[in-house]
């Protein structure tokens, strides 16, 4: 009988196996040793919020500050991911909570980013903040009020934390407030100081955009005498949650990943397809021939084993995560139809990785050495009903009996990253739950291909 093959020590910390941990530590595995992207076992428990593998590796003497690559370190996973007693557990033991990512992303903005707030309160209590503001000038101010998180902003302000802060493009944190109708902030930063004056790079300021984002409350804020800002402060602090008084019917929060589609394209090649490309125009008309609507494009293309990183973050996870801390208004001006962004992740960010499905190895699947699979990624704003290229399709089998033409524009498209032999032969949306999904994809269009293949010798 086979061997049961042991967990590596990354795979057990990710995966809160402490037995494993215990016995690839005997085994002499490196209670630091990294992995693609410079990712420790510390960080891998730390990112899917294995709290006992934390403290277990903890108490093997890991080290707790060591960063990956982008610099992320495993109290920053925690952050990002939300994962509240992880990081409890990583300041008790000392890890520093003011180290930030390359791009100066602090754990605050992190957990408010993604909206996490026990996470984010955890942080605050415990005295973290850094005042420093990202590359693209965000502080933790601006990020928690965009957020929503009326405790937060009271504390950060008894902090001293400068209201008047803006971004590279020119908005404060009541711009921020106002324009996503997070009422109660909106009142606590006028209560406190906040210039209702200032005027972002679209040349509005933070009534003007109440008043376009119809927040009537939020707008009426702006007239409003102490005792009407105390009320509205005090109606905020009495709910849970962000402050919006704007309907969900009526406003998509598109800092929220459940408002994005993970969607890709996939084909095969004859030859190894992995590429990027900052040819913003071309991979946005490529990715709008499939939606017809402005788009998030990923500039590269990659074998289905490189769209999970070892921690197991997605290459949509990991745009639309890099997105918040570094270009929140892009990813607005997309989700609210008004422009395309072209992002290109780095080309060390997915390396090609093992995974427990093994059916395109080319050993498993030969047909896989001939037919060298690929799938390039995109998001869009979700939709009500069916996706543009599904109704496309649909309508060309009914006219044709099969949707070649269309295939073929895609393919016309695509050739100014990939030249032939590369087609695409489908599209779909990535299922966070069910990765292996993409695989069979692959693996039913090979089947058709070798049929055919068969048939014609």
């Amino acid at each position: 009988m086979a061997e049961t093959q042991q967990p590596t020590i990354h795979e057990a910390a990710a995966a809160g196996d402490l037995q494993g941990l215990t016995q690839a530590l005997q085994r002499g595995e490196g209670i630091d040793a990294p992995r693609d992207g410079g990712v420790t076992p510390l960080m891998a428990a730390a990112f899917n919020g294995q709290t006992a593998a934390v403290q277990h590796l903890i108490s093997h003497q890991a080290s707790l500050d060591v960063q990956s690559v982008a610099g992320w370190t495993a109290l920053l996973y925690a952050a990002k991911r939300g994962h509240a007693e992880t990081l409890r557990a990583l300041l008790k033991a000392g890890a520093n909570p003011h180290l930030t990512a390359k791009e100066g992303e602090t754990a605050i903005i992190e957990a408010a980013f993604s909206r996490h707030e026990d996470a984010l309160m955890v942080l605050l209590q415990a005295g973290v903040t850094s005042g420093k503001p990202t590359s693209i000038g965000l502080t933790d101010l601006i990020v928690c009020a965009d957020s929503g998180f009326l405790p937060a902003v009271r504390l950060l302000v008894e902090r001293q934390a400068s209201v008047n802060d803006a971004n590279v493009y020119g908005e404060t944190a009541l711009i921020r407030a106002s324009l996503r109708g997070h009422t109660a902030i909106v009142a606590f930063l006028l209560r406190h100081g906040a210039d209702r004056s200032l005027k972002d790079t679209f040349d509005k300021t933070a009534k003007d955009w109440a008043v376009e984002k119809e927040f009537p409350h939020v707008a009426a804020l702006f007239d409003a005498n102490d005792a009407a800002l105390d009320a509205a402060i005090a109606s905020g602090a009495s709910s849970a949650g962000p402050t919006s008084t704007k309907s969900a019917a009526r406003e998509v929060d598109f800092t929220d990943f459940a408002s994005w589609t993970q969607g890709y394209l996939y084909g095969f090649a004859g030859y190894a397809p992995m590429k990027h490309s900052s040819d913003a125009a071309a991979f946005v008309e490529l990715i709008q021939r499939i939606t017809q609507r402005p788009v998030i494009t990923i500039g590269a293309s990659l074998h289905p084993y490189q769209l999970l990183r070892p921690e197991g973050l997605s290459i949509w996870s990991y745009t639309l995560l890099r997105m918040h801390s570094q270009q929140q208004a892009a990813l607005l001006e997309v989700g609210n139809g008004r422009a395309s962004v072209h992002t290109v992740p780095p080309a060390d960010a997915f390396p090609m990785s093992q995974w427990s499905d093994k059916r395109l190895f080319t050993d498993v699947n030969p047909v896989f050495g001939q037919y060298v699979p690929f799938v390039i990624p995109y998001l869009v704003p979700k939709e009500d009903g069916p996706p543009y290229w599904e109704k496309r399709m649909a309508a060309e089998v009914a006219a044709h009996g099969h949707a070649t033409p269309y295939l073929e524009s895609i393919n016309e498209a695509l050739r100014f990253l990939l030249p032939h032999p590369a087609f695409v032969v489908g599209i779909d949306a990535f299922d966070e739950k069910n990765p292996h999904a993409v695989v069979q994809n692959f693996v039913d269009v090979a089947e058709k291909l070798l049929k055919a293949t068969i048939r014609q010798g």
